[in-house]
């Protein structure tokens, strides 16, 4: 897991203070996201594996492998609930998609 990176204040020099200040404000406010491949049954315990907890998860792209010339008709949004005991992101539904036996591969991106 990434640390986030810190700079520290400098109390003799004010002005690389308030430069360090600025800096971090803006280190802070990047996205840190991660795009993960998952193969498998689109069921309602599929688990995403993730280092902590997401702020949003993306479907970005979804096909079925027995017909990858068949287009799949998904929407983005994901939802999901966070749990570490399940071994992270325990996805509960995908627009547009049903729970079944076919196997997709799916392209999430994961933001934190």
């Amino acid at each position: 897991m990434k640390k986030p990176l810190r700079f520290r204040q400098d109390a003799k020099n004010p002005e690389l203070s308030k430069l360090a200040r600025d800096v971090q404000e803006a280190l802070d406010s990047t996205v840190d996201y991660e795009l993960k491949d998952v193969v498998g049954e689109f069921t309602s315990n599929t688990t995403i594996a993730v280092p902590r907890v997401p702020r949003a998860i993306e479907l970005i792209n979804c096909f079925a492998l027995a017909a990858p010339e068949t287009p799949v008709l998904y929407g983005s949004r994901v939802n999901f609930v966070y749990r570490p005991q399940s071994g992270g992101a325990l996805v509960t539904g995908i627009e547009g998609l049903t729970t079944g036996t076919t196997i997709y591969q799916f392209l999430f991106r994961i933001s934190y």
